[in-house]
Protein backbone atom coordinates (compact mmCIF):
# COMPACT_ATOMS: atom_id res chain seq x y z
CA UNK A 1 0.00 0.00 0.00
CA UNK A 2 2.96 2.38 0.91
CA UNK A 3 4.55 1.72 -2.34
CA UNK A 4 1.54 2.23 -4.40
CA UNK A 5 0.94 5.65 -2.63
CA UNK A 6 4.76 6.73 -3.19
CA UNK A 7 3.83 6.31 -6.87
CA UNK A 8 0.81 8.10 -6.97
CA UNK A 9 2.47 10.80 -5.53
CA UNK A 10 5.31 11.11 -8.00
CA UNK A 11 2.79 10.95 -10.70
CA UNK A 12 1.13 14.01 -9.45
CA UNK A 13 4.54 15.48 -8.77
CA UNK A 14 5.84 14.93 -12.55
CA UNK A 15 2.73 13.81 -14.70
CA UNK A 16 -0.03 15.74 -13.92
CA UNK A 17 0.74 19.18 -15.81
CA UNK A 18 -0.88 17.96 -18.88
CA UNK A 19 2.10 19.15 -20.96
CA UNK A 20 0.98 22.28 -19.52
CA UNK A 21 4.05 24.68 -19.20
CA UNK A 22 4.87 28.32 -18.40
CA UNK A 23 6.88 28.83 -20.97
CA UNK A 24 8.64 32.52 -21.17
CA UNK A 25 7.67 35.89 -19.26
CA UNK A 26 8.91 39.47 -19.57
CA UNK A 27 8.36 41.46 -16.14
CA UNK A 28 9.10 44.55 -18.08
CA UNK A 29 8.22 45.22 -21.21
CA UNK A 30 8.77 48.55 -22.42
CA UNK A 31 9.59 48.08 -26.04
CA UNK A 32 8.56 44.94 -27.06
CA UNK A 33 4.96 44.33 -27.76
CA UNK A 34 1.67 45.65 -26.99
CA UNK A 35 -1.59 44.29 -25.76
CA UNK A 36 -5.03 45.19 -27.70
CA UNK A 37 -5.23 48.74 -26.24
CA UNK A 38 -1.93 49.22 -27.06
CA UNK A 39 0.02 49.03 -24.01
CA UNK A 40 3.76 47.91 -23.01
CA UNK A 41 2.50 45.34 -20.28
CA UNK A 42 4.04 42.21 -18.33
CA UNK A 43 3.19 38.78 -19.96
CA UNK A 44 3.35 35.24 -18.95
CA UNK A 45 3.15 32.54 -22.20
CA UNK A 46 1.85 29.35 -21.46
CA UNK A 47 2.97 26.31 -23.47
CA UNK A 48 0.61 23.09 -24.39
CA UNK A 49 3.19 20.63 -24.97
CA UNK A 50 0.92 17.80 -25.38
CA UNK A 51 -0.59 16.28 -28.92
CA UNK A 52 -4.74 17.56 -28.15
CA UNK A 53 -5.95 20.67 -27.75
CA UNK A 54 -6.29 22.03 -24.05
CA UNK A 55 -9.11 23.78 -22.28
CA UNK A 56 -7.22 25.61 -19.41
CA UNK A 57 -10.39 27.54 -18.49
CA UNK A 58 -10.74 27.39 -14.68
CA UNK A 59 -7.09 27.11 -13.98
CA UNK A 60 -5.21 29.68 -11.86
CA UNK A 61 -2.36 32.06 -12.84
CA UNK A 62 -0.49 33.37 -9.49
CA UNK A 63 2.55 35.21 -8.11
CA UNK A 64 1.52 34.79 -4.67
CA UNK A 65 2.57 31.12 -3.01
CA UNK A 66 0.38 31.41 -0.22
CA UNK A 67 -2.54 32.79 -2.38
CA UNK A 68 -2.47 29.57 -5.25
CA UNK A 69 -6.17 31.05 -6.35
CA UNK A 70 -4.88 34.79 -7.16
CA UNK A 71 -6.50 34.77 -10.20
CA UNK A 72 -8.62 32.37 -12.48
CA UNK A 73 -8.21 31.45 -16.05
CA UNK A 74 -11.54 32.31 -17.59
CA UNK A 75 -13.98 29.38 -18.46
CA UNK A 76 -13.61 27.76 -22.37
CA UNK A 77 -9.78 29.36 -22.89
CA UNK A 78 -8.07 27.06 -24.72
CA UNK A 79 -4.53 26.01 -26.57
CA UNK A 80 -4.11 24.30 -29.36
CA UNK A 81 -1.94 21.21 -29.51
CA UNK A 82 1.83 22.36 -29.56
CA UNK A 83 1.06 26.32 -29.35
CA UNK A 84 1.04 29.12 -27.03
CA UNK A 85 -1.07 31.65 -25.27
CA UNK A 86 -0.17 35.05 -23.92
CA UNK A 87 -1.69 36.96 -20.84
CA UNK A 88 -1.00 39.81 -19.94
CA UNK A 89 0.04 40.80 -16.32
CA UNK A 90 -1.36 44.58 -15.72
CA UNK A 91 -3.99 44.63 -13.48
CA UNK A 92 -6.31 45.97 -16.09
CA UNK A 93 -9.06 43.44 -16.09
CA UNK A 94 -11.59 45.10 -17.80
CA UNK A 95 -9.24 45.03 -20.94
CA UNK A 96 -10.14 41.46 -21.83
CA UNK A 97 -10.52 38.22 -20.71
CA UNK A 98 -6.54 37.67 -20.98
CA UNK A 99 -5.60 40.44 -18.23
CA UNK A 100 -4.42 39.15 -14.47
CA UNK A 101 -5.23 40.88 -11.67
CA UNK A 102 -1.55 41.08 -10.50
CA UNK A 103 1.90 42.17 -12.34
CA UNK A 104 5.12 40.98 -12.13
CA UNK A 105 8.56 42.26 -10.39
CA UNK A 106 11.33 42.97 -12.07
CA UNK A 107 13.56 42.17 -8.60
CA UNK A 108 12.29 38.36 -9.36
CA UNK A 109 9.21 36.46 -7.62
CA UNK A 110 7.49 33.42 -7.77
CA UNK A 111 4.79 32.14 -10.49
CA UNK A 112 2.74 28.96 -11.03
CA UNK A 113 0.19 27.46 -13.23
CA UNK A 114 -2.28 26.09 -10.62
CA UNK A 115 -4.67 23.08 -11.10
CA UNK A 116 -8.76 23.55 -11.03
CA UNK A 117 -8.37 22.17 -7.21
CA UNK A 118 -6.39 25.82 -5.92
CA UNK A 119 -3.93 23.07 -4.63
CA UNK A 120 -1.30 21.17 -7.23
CA UNK A 121 0.53 22.85 -8.84
CA UNK A 122 1.28 22.63 -12.46
CA UNK A 123 4.31 24.22 -13.21
CA UNK A 124 5.74 27.30 -11.09
CA UNK A 125 9.21 28.96 -11.17
CA UNK A 126 10.93 31.39 -9.09
CA UNK A 127 13.06 33.73 -10.55
CA UNK A 128 15.63 36.83 -10.06
CA UNK A 129 16.06 40.25 -11.29
CA UNK A 130 15.00 41.07 -14.94
CA UNK A 131 16.25 43.49 -17.62
CA UNK A 132 14.11 45.20 -19.92
CA UNK A 133 12.79 43.93 -22.71
CA UNK A 134 14.47 40.70 -22.33
CA UNK A 135 12.16 37.52 -21.46
CA UNK A 136 13.31 34.67 -19.76
CA UNK A 137 11.75 31.33 -20.56
CA UNK A 138 12.31 27.40 -21.76
CA UNK A 139 14.99 26.33 -24.01
CA UNK A 140 13.82 24.56 -25.31
CA UNK A 141 9.80 24.87 -25.00
CA UNK A 142 8.85 23.23 -22.32
CA UNK A 143 11.96 21.86 -21.41
CA UNK A 144 13.74 22.54 -17.96
CA UNK A 145 16.42 24.87 -18.89
CA UNK A 146 15.15 28.43 -18.29
CA UNK A 147 17.80 31.52 -20.19
CA UNK A 148 17.38 34.94 -20.65
CA UNK A 149 16.78 35.57 -24.83
CA UNK A 150 15.22 37.69 -27.36
CA UNK A 151 11.19 37.51 -26.68
CA UNK A 152 9.07 34.95 -28.59
CA UNK A 153 5.43 35.78 -27.56
CA UNK A 154 3.37 32.99 -28.92
CA UNK A 155 5.92 31.48 -30.68
CA UNK A 156 8.43 28.96 -29.93
CA UNK A 157 11.77 29.56 -27.60
CA UNK A 158 15.04 30.33 -29.71
CA UNK A 159 17.16 31.47 -26.78
CA UNK A 160 18.75 34.02 -28.72
CA UNK A 161 19.88 36.41 -26.57
CA UNK A 162 20.83 40.67 -27.86
CA UNK A 163 23.70 41.29 -26.02
CA UNK A 164 24.30 44.39 -28.34
CA UNK A 165 21.70 46.69 -25.98
CA UNK A 166 23.54 48.64 -23.01
CA UNK A 167 20.34 47.92 -21.00
CA UNK A 168 21.54 43.75 -21.36
CA UNK A 169 25.29 44.09 -20.60
CA UNK A 170 26.24 45.34 -17.29
CA UNK A 171 28.83 47.64 -16.85
CA UNK A 172 30.09 45.87 -13.69
CA UNK A 173 29.82 42.91 -11.47
CA UNK A 174 26.94 42.45 -9.44
CA UNK A 175 26.14 39.41 -6.96
CA UNK A 176 22.40 40.07 -6.09
CA UNK A 177 20.48 39.41 -3.17
CA UNK A 178 18.68 35.92 -3.37
CA UNK A 179 14.95 35.27 -4.36
CA UNK A 180 13.39 34.29 -2.09
CA UNK A 181 15.37 34.70 1.08
CA UNK A 182 14.24 33.38 3.61
CA UNK A 183 13.82 30.42 1.41
CA UNK A 184 12.58 26.47 1.60
CA UNK A 185 14.45 24.58 0.59
CA UNK A 186 15.23 26.61 -3.28
CA UNK A 187 16.35 29.87 -4.05
CA UNK A 188 17.55 31.29 -6.89
CA UNK A 189 21.13 33.17 -7.16
CA UNK A 190 21.30 36.29 -9.43
CA UNK A 191 24.15 37.99 -10.47
CA UNK A 192 25.54 39.99 -13.63
CA UNK A 193 28.67 40.50 -15.61
CA UNK A 194 30.55 42.99 -17.90
CA UNK A 195 32.38 40.41 -19.87
CA UNK A 196 32.01 36.70 -20.96
CA UNK A 197 34.07 34.79 -17.98
CA UNK A 198 34.39 32.15 -15.40
CA UNK A 199 31.94 32.48 -12.59
CA UNK A 200 32.47 30.18 -9.46
CA UNK A 201 29.72 30.60 -6.40
CA UNK A 202 29.76 28.38 -3.28
CA UNK A 203 27.96 27.74 -0.61
CA UNK A 204 29.10 27.73 2.74
CA UNK A 205 27.94 27.37 6.48
CA UNK A 206 27.93 29.91 9.22
CA UNK A 207 31.05 28.51 10.78
CA UNK A 208 33.00 28.72 7.27
CA UNK A 209 32.75 24.99 5.90
CA UNK A 210 32.50 24.62 2.14
CA UNK A 211 28.54 22.90 1.88
CA UNK A 212 29.22 22.97 -2.01
CA UNK A 213 30.16 24.12 -5.28
CA UNK A 214 26.54 25.66 -6.80
CA UNK A 215 28.54 26.99 -9.89
CA UNK A 216 31.93 26.54 -11.63
CA UNK A 217 31.92 27.89 -15.50
CA UNK A 218 32.24 30.43 -18.13
CA UNK A 219 29.16 32.09 -18.76
CA UNK A 220 28.96 35.50 -21.40
CA UNK A 221 28.06 38.77 -20.19
CA UNK A 222 24.81 40.15 -18.99
CA UNK A 223 22.81 39.09 -16.13
CA UNK A 224 22.25 35.29 -15.40
CA UNK A 225 20.90 33.21 -12.65
CA UNK A 226 21.10 29.53 -10.95
CA UNK A 227 19.03 27.68 -8.51
CA UNK A 228 20.39 26.22 -5.56
CA UNK A 229 18.13 23.17 -3.72
CA UNK A 230 19.22 23.16 0.01
CA UNK A 231 16.60 20.11 0.70
CA UNK A 232 19.44 18.21 2.31
CA UNK A 233 20.36 21.28 4.49
CA UNK A 234 19.36 22.03 7.90
CA UNK A 235 17.87 25.26 8.61
CA UNK A 236 20.18 28.34 9.48
CA UNK A 237 22.43 30.92 7.86
CA UNK A 238 24.66 30.45 4.81
CA UNK A 239 26.90 32.39 2.90
CA UNK A 240 26.86 32.53 -0.80
CA UNK A 241 30.42 33.59 -2.18
CA UNK A 242 30.75 35.01 -6.20
CA UNK A 243 34.31 34.78 -7.79
CA UNK A 244 34.92 35.91 -11.14
CA UNK A 245 38.28 37.39 -11.64
CA UNK A 246 39.43 39.81 -9.42
CA UNK A 247 35.80 40.36 -8.14
CA UNK A 248 35.04 38.58 -4.92
CA UNK A 249 31.79 38.85 -3.07
CA UNK A 250 29.73 36.87 -0.33
CA UNK A 251 25.62 37.08 0.71
CA UNK A 252 24.19 36.17 3.62
CA UNK A 253 21.06 33.66 3.05
CA UNK A 254 18.79 31.83 5.38
CA UNK A 255 17.25 28.67 5.19
CA UNK A 256 14.03 27.86 7.16
CA UNK A 257 12.21 24.79 7.05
Amino acid sequence: MKSYYLIFLIFIEIGFSNGLFINEFMAKNDTTNVDEAGEFDDWIEIYNAGTELQDIGGLFLTDNADNLTKWMIPEVTVIQSQNFLLFWCDEDQEQGELHTNFKLNTDGEFLALVNIDGVTILDSITFGPQSADISYGRVSDGDGEWQFMNPTPGITNTGELRINDNKVIPDQYTLYQNYPNPFNPVTTISFSMPISANVKIIAYDIIGNQVVTILNQTLPAGTQSVPWNAKNRPSGVYFIRMESGAFVRTQKIMLLK
